[in-house]
C-alpha cells in the first residue's frame, strides 16, 4: 500500500513539472551598438568579389553634405578623411592615389553613395584637398584593412613643389679684365726649394746689394732661388744638361742679412724678348720662369 502511494505521488509531480513553460523577456530590447562600431555581420556579408585594387574616377562630396547622415548612420564631416564606396562595408580603409601627381591619402569608408554615375569612390573635401583633386580625378584604390575610427588628417597640407627654372639675363654686361696671375716657378730638384715659391723674390729690391754687377736695364728669366749657394750651382748644371743655354746665378743680400742665390737664364734688352724666352722654356722644358729686371 505504501509502495502504491509513493508511485502515485511521483507521477503527479512529474506531470506538474512537465506542464510548466519558460518565455524570454523581450520587453527590454538589447542596447544599440556604437555608431562607429563595425558590425561583424556587415563584414561577413561583404561581397568579396570586389578586387583588392581598383582604378577609376574619384568624386568629391558637395559642400552642402556637411553635417548630413551617411548610409551607415554616421555624420559626414568635410574635415575628416572619409569616403564613400558602393560595395565596400563600413570601416574599410582605402589607400587612394592620385594617378596624375602620385599623392596618396588613406580614407575610411562611411557611406555608400556616389557623387557621379561613374565615380568609383567619393572623397571628403579634406581627402580631396590632400590629393590635389578639385571636383573629379583619376585615382587608384587599394584596400588597407578595417578601422572603427577615421584616419587623422595632416596638420598642414604640403603644397606641391614646383621646380624652379633658372633664368639668365641675355644682355651682355661688360666686366673688367681679370688681373694677371703670377705663375710661381716649379720646385727645384734639390733640397731648400722653399725659397723658389716666394713671389716677392722675383724682382730685387732697390737697396739690395748685388754680388755681381748686372747689366743696367736688362731683363732675365729667373728659374730658381736658394739660400744655399751649392744648391744654386747644382741647379745651374742640371738646367744646362736639359739644354737650356746661358744659365747662371747671382747672389743678392737683403737688408735683413738673408742671402738669396737666384738662378737666371739669358740677358734680354727688352721685356718682350724676356717674356718670349720664358714662354719658350715653359713649352719645351715645362719650367715656369719669372721675368725679372736686372
Amino acid at each position: 500500500m505504501k509502495r502504491l502511494l509513493y508511485l502515485t505521488t511521483l507521477l503527479a509531480t512529474s506531470a506538474f513539472v512537465g506542464a510548466q513553460s519558460f518565455e524570454w523577456n523581450t520587453s527590454n530590447p538589447a542596447p544599440a551598438a556604437h555608431p562607429k562600431e563595425v558590425q561583424t555581420a556587415e563584414v561577413l556579408t561583404n561581397d568579396y568579389s570586389t578586387p583588392e585594387r581598383e582604378r577609376g574616377v574619384a568624386g568629391v562630396y558637395a559642400p552642402s553634405a556637411q553635417g548630413q547622415q551617411t548610409a551607415y548612420g554616421e555624420t559626414y564631416n568635410a574635415d575628416e578623411l572619409t569616403g564613400s564606396h558602393a560595395a565596400l562595408p563600413l570601416g574599410t580603409l582605402l589607400r587612394v592615389t592620385n594617378s596624375e601627381n602620385g599623392r596618396t591619402v588613406t580614407v575610411r569608408v562611411t557611406d555608400k553613395g556616389q557623387a557621379c554615375a561613374d565615380c568609383l569612390v567619393t572623397l571628403s573635401e579634406r581627402a580631396a584637398q590632400q590629393l590635389g583633386i578639385q571636383e573629379r580625378g583619376a585615382v587608384s584604390l587599394e584596400r588597407a584593412g578595417f578601422s572603427n575610427w577615421n584616419p587623422v588628417p595632416l596638420e598642414v597640407d604640403a603644397p606641391i613643389q614646383t621646380p624652379k627654372v633658372a633664368t639668365f639675363d641675355r644682355e651682355a654686361t661688360a666686366r673688367p679684365a681679370a688681373a694677371p696671375v703670377a705663375v710661381a716657378p716649379p720646385s727645384p730638384t734639390v733640397p731648400g726649394a722653399q725659397q723658389a715659391a716666394r713671389g716677392g723674390d722675383a724682382q730685387p729690391a732697390a737697396d739690395d746689394t748685388a754680388a755681381a754687377a748686372p747689366t743696367p736695364g736688362a731683363y732675365a728669366v729667373q728659374l730658381a732661388a736658394y739660400n744655399n749657394e751649392s744648391y744654386a750651382q747644382r741647379r745651374v748644371e742640371e738646367l744646362k744638361q736639359q739644354g737650356i743655354a746661358d744659365v747662371y746665378f747671382r747672389a743678392v743680400t737683403k737688408p735683413s742679412g738673408e742671402v738669396i742665390n737666384r738662378v737666371y737664364t739669358g740677358t734680354f734688352v727688352n721685356l718682350t724678348e724676356a717674356q718670349a724666352a720664358a714662354k719658350a722654356i715653359q713649352g719645351k722644358h715645362n719650367i715656369a720662369g719669372i721675368v725679372a729686371k736686372m
